[in-house]
């Protein structure tokens, strides 16, 4: 599959060239031109996010307290007697109904959502903050600038005003705090400090953030990016090679017409410019992967925090029949169809464990979250169908297909130990159905659309 058919082309341009960088002046040096959109950072809290939030908080700690006082109802426990009992205060609105369970586990899984897509960018933001240690260790070459050069006589151009820029990014982000040290927002500065850097430094740090590229770029998800790297890998190892052989060069040169030390380290310096300009431009390169690596993270912690409760709930929704003290132990179509999206749901999970961050976070994770949303709706269907199926004689119950139970006075006169294996059975099946129902659905979207349409 080709890049472009795989993305969008402004997706495809920026996986090449990092995203969200803002064009620069001068493309040759390192000027601090790295993303700087992230001043607001950290994100605060808007006051709508704020009610939003309160609401899903209403809505889990109202139904936890009505699911709380079912399950004391059925195991003859009195903690909430004085309040919601037989003779509490709330007896009438707690009082147990079967269907007043489904919604109130249905307002948990609603309060879930809610509270993680307020909370997505805030999980967004801590998952792309930069390690405390190394930034402080910026700070720290930019306060020893001068003693760090190679040769304090020979200082790079326009010393004092990148001098001076790189002190003035320093303060930003001491005033920021640990909080807001993104990797966009400590770029600028790790840009400025490129031009500083003694030679043999700058080369080794050049090959380190080639190694932590070259990470992403041998992603088997990400074969688009190979070309893109190697291609940056030449570059930076010819511009090595180069500072090498002059190197060698100057040093004969030395030996036959015994010329200064000091002047040979210069030309050493001046050859390396272009590896200082290659370094600059992979160090934002590294930034974008890490930024959509965060992204991508967030996005899938989002969906498993709130697809984990979400399996829990929908099964136990499904099993209510049986668990619950109003219960009369058959399983019903809809409970077939709740506990087919559990299974949906619990398959979409097992999948995303194995999803390509950085591929993720480039597409804003808009696959992985329909993918989520669609799962429920298509393992409700699947365990309808599996039901409407067994039930209508197209498949015959017996062997593993479970018996379906329709008449509640007969059910009765059987015993529950007796039904146990074939209630097991119908678990499995409507569990089952809606798995491999939401595995066949998204093989089929990726056949007709590609992977990212």
């Amino acid at each position: 599959m080709s890049t472009e058919d795989a993305f969008p082309k402004k997706q495809v341009d920026n996986l090449n060239s990092g995203v969200d960088k803002p064009p620069s002046s001068d493309s040759d040096s390192c000027d601090g031109t790295g993303n700087s959109r992230d001043w607001r950072f950290p994100p605060r809290e808007r006051w709508h996010e704020r009610a939003i939030r309160y609401v899903a908080y209403f809505f889990i700690l109202v139904s936890l307290l009505y699911l709380a006082e079912q399950f004391c109802r059925v195991h003859r426990l009195h903690f909430f007697s004085p309040i919601i009992g037989d003779s509490g205060l709330l007896k009438d609105f707690f009082s147990p109904c079967l269907w007043a369970t489904y919604v109130a586990f249905g307002l948990v899984i609603a309060g879930v959502v809610i509270y993680q897509f307020i909370r997505y960018r805030f999980l967004e933001h801590n998952e792309r903050l930069e390690d405390p240690s190394e930034v402080i260790a910026l700070f720290t070459d930019v306060d020893n600038i001068e003693p760090r050069l190679t040769e304090p006589k020979k200082k790079p151009e326009d010393f004092q005003r990148k001098k001076e820029k790189a002190e003035a990014e320093q303060k930003v982000l001491k005033k920021l705090g640990e909080e807001g040290w993104t990797e966009y927002r400590v770029l600028p500065l790790h840009q400025l400090l490129v031009d500083f850097l003694k030679v043999d430094d700058l080369i080794a740090n050049a090959r380190l953030s080639l190694t932590e590229l070259e990470e992403y770029a041998e992603d088997d998800a990400l074969p688009y990016d190979r070309e893109p790297y190697y291609e940056r890998k030449n570059l930076i190892e010819d511009a090595i090679e180069n500072i090498r052989e002059v190197d060698r060069g100057r040093s004969e040169e030395t030996e036959k017409n015994d010329t200064s030390t000091d002047n040979v380290k210069l030309m050493k310096d001046n050859a390396a410019e272009p590896l200082r300009a290659e370094y600059c431009t992979l160090l934002d390169h590294v930034a974008s992967y890490d930024k959509s690596w965060a992204a991508g993270l967030a996005v899938i912690r989002g969906i498993m925090l709130c697809g984990i409760p979400g399996v829990v709930i929908l099964t136990t929704m499904g099993l209510l029949p049986i668990l619950h003290v109003r219960g009369d132990h058959i399983l019903y179509i809809y409970n077939w169809g709740l506990l087919g999206s559990a299974g949906a749901v619990a398959g979409v999970l097992l999948a995303l464990r194995k999803s390509n961050l950085v591929l993720v976070g480039y597409t804003e994770g808009k696959r992985e979250l329909w993918r989520a949303i669609l799962s429920v709706p298509l393992g409700l269907l699947a365990g309808i169908c599996a039901y409407s199926l067994i039930a209508s004689g197209l498949l015959p119950s017996g062997g593993l297909v479970p018996e379906i139970y329709f008449d509640r006075e007969h059910v009765v006169q059987i015993s529950i130990q007796s039904r146990m294996p074939q209630i097991c059975l119908s678990i499995i099946w409507a569990i089952g159905s809606g798995i491999c129902f939401e595995k066949v659905f998204d093989h089929m979207i990726v056949n007709t659309w590609g992977e990212r349409s």
